[in-house]
């Protein structure tokens, strides 16, 4: 068998209208379970790193309340290192964060049924995603999930993760004068009572979809006085126009799209650093960038082929370079991460692995003294305390 001596290369398309990227074939959709994306393999010295930025359109949307209504309860969250969902999961059942966070960490069943209910809902519902449309995506996108009695069912069931015995004992065909395809009443019901809490949750929502609105019927409100067209919006930072929206798209858009805009002006500062052997650091040095390839743009993650012997600086300078990029203009009040990962393979599951001086592995942020390394390599290291 040949061996692969130059870097994989894609054939990308021109940028979509929510100024996303997209490909000319399925990589972008490879599937997260089957083994496929393991038949990718580095090249003899390299390994494979991925950096995406970690929950970027939570931060997004954060950004763009403050920027729209001047105020936002989830960019304090974020700010305070708050777990999002959890406090979201808490005000669904009416007790405080910490209550639930201890529930939580104590293995409480309750509070662990809770987070994988509020998470879809926080990043569904910023987008105007209705209690139907978020029950009938999660059936396909969410974890299969097992009930009381054994039976597996496939994706998330609100109702059964709240306590009913069986998903779909009653089903309805319509909600809200709408006809819907058959789907569990309660497990609508449930997500119904989760978007009010939501909106108690994160209050900014409410005035932030009144914005909405007004884009969509009268044209979205510039700062020289001026409006665009109905129906037409400027995307924050980039200026880019867009236009013919319902309430969703616009809605999705605006934190959608302003994650794009930062994820590909931080691509555009990598690849420089990748390729141009006259750029320099700050104190002189080439960066450790240089002669690395990007291979795959995957919307918030940048998945990339390194050097071996220089990845974990290499991977850390992709880290600094995401973040300082999206804070720089796009996200510049509100917390963001892009932890790295280095594998052999490409594993969807990888995440930061860290040598310490004492040769054991140790998970998590790093630390003066340790190295990145393969998230492959894990087993043949002990585990730190």
């Amino acid at each position: 068998m040949n061996k692969q001596v130059i870097p994989i290369t894609l054939r990308p398309n021109a940028i979509l209208e929510t100024g996303r990227v997209s490909y000319s074939d399925v990589i972008q959709q490879l599937p997260r379970k089957g083994g496929i994306r393991e038949c990718f393999v580095a090249r003899p010295g390299y390994v494979y790193c991925s950096c995406d930025y970690g929950g970027l359109e939570l931060v997004t949307h954060a950004q763009h309340c403050l920027w729209t209504v001047g105020y936002s309860k989830l960019a304090e969250a974020l700010n305070a290192g708050i777990k999002v969902h959890d406090a979201l999961g808490a005000t669904i059942l009416g007790i405080s964060y910490d209550d639930f966070r201890g529930r939580f960490v104590a293995g409480d069943k309750q509070c662990k049924n809770i987070r994988p209910a509020a998470k879809p809902a926080n990043f569904g519902f910023p987008g105007g995603m209705g209690e139907v449309k978020l029950v009938q995506q999660q059936r396909k996108q969410g974890p299969d999930t097992i009930g009381p009695d054994g039976r597996k069912y496939k994706g998330l069931r609100f109702c059964i993760l709240l306590g009913a015995k069986t998903c779909g004992a009653r089903k309805v065909t319509e909600w809200k004068r709408k006809t819907i395809t058959p789907t569990c009443l309660e497990c609508i019901e449930i997500v119904a009572n989760i978007r009010s809490k939501w909106f108690i949750q994160w209050p900014e929502n409410r005035p932030v979809f009144e914005f909405i609105n007004e884009c969509i019927e009268r044209g979205q409100p510039l700062p020289d006085g001026t409006r665009t067209k109905p129906g037409q919006i400027r995307q924050h930072v980039s200026h880019r126009l867009r236009g013919g929206l319902d309430f969703c798209n616009a809605a999705n858009t605006f934190f959608q799209g302003l994650g794009a805009d930062g994820a590909k002006a931080a691509l555009q500062q990598v690849t420089r650093e990748c390729y141009d052997s006259t750029y320099r650091l700050p104190d002189g040095s080439r960066s450790p960038l240089f002669g690395c390839r990007p291979i795959v743009f995957q919307h918030d993650e940048i998945f990339m082929e390194m050097l071996e012997p220089i990845a974990h600086l290499a991977a850390e300078r992709l880290s600094t370079v995401m973040v300082e990029v999206m804070r720089s203009k796009y996200t510049p009040d509100v917390f963001i991460e892009a932890p790295p990962a280095l594998m052999r393979r490409w594993l969807k599951e990888a995440e930061p692995v860290y040598l310490t001086p004492e040769n054991q592995i140790r998970k998590g942020a790093n630390k003066p003294g340790d190295k990145l390394i393969p998230y492959d390599d894990r087993e043949n290291y002990p585990m730190a305390a």
